[in-house]
């Protein structure tokens, strides 16, 4: 990702969103003025994730991996049989992306409160075989980066999630999966 920004170009933002497309431009969510998300164009999506702070977190669209601050995060679960389900680098596209900010507003009695941003988001969703996968990163601004992994299946099923890191196994969980229902961890990122 050469000449990507490191720092959001907008004082009010300590994050903004960018999309790099498969020719190696850049879309930000701000360059001289406010970029609409649904202005992304999907199809030719490369990378996309956030910018802020000398921090630079993404996800390749090809395959669903994440790279937190040069962390390379993928996603696998092994079922009760021991068969692996690859979740990311499935040969699936992952362009359809997810970006939001979460804000707070603090009424006293009757007066107006102001918004302040309490955290930034991004992430993605995609369907797999007998999976619906979703992935958010969330960034606080006051607490450690964390991520939602929320996974359902098709059919009840058990087993392990495995999260590697730097293609490594860094930590396992296991879930069991209910038809149609969805399971969702929080993992801090350390």
């Amino acid at each position: 990702m050469d000449n990507i920004l490191t720092k959001s170009p907008i004082d009010s933002r300590l994050f903004v969103w960018v999309a790099q497309y498969n020719n190696d431009e850049y879309f930000y969510e701000y360059d001289n003025k406010f970029n609409e998300f649904n202005d992304i164009k999907k199809d030719i999506l490369k990378c996309f994730g956030m910018i802020g702070m000398d921090m630079i977190m993404t996800y390749d669209v090809a395959t669903g991996i994440f790279d937190i601050c040069g962390r390379k995060l993928s996603f696998m679960f092994k079922d009760e049989n021991n068969n692996e389900i690859k979740l990311t680098d499935t040969g699936n596209i992952y362009n359809d992306c997810i970006s939001y900010k979460s804000a707070e507003t603090v009424l006293i009695g009757r007066e107006q409160g102001q918004s302040s941003i309490k955290s930034y988001n991004f992430g993605y969703k995609i369907k797999l075989n007998n999976f619906n996968l979703k992935i958010i990163i969330h960034i606080p601004l006051d607490g450690k980066i964390n991520i939602d992994i929320s996974i359902s299946s098709d059919n009840d099923t058990s087993g392990n999630l495995f999260i590697i890191r730097n293609d490594e196994l860094y930590t396992k969980q296991f879930l069991s999966l209910t038809n149609k229902q969805t399971s969702t961890i929080n993992w801090i990122v350390v």
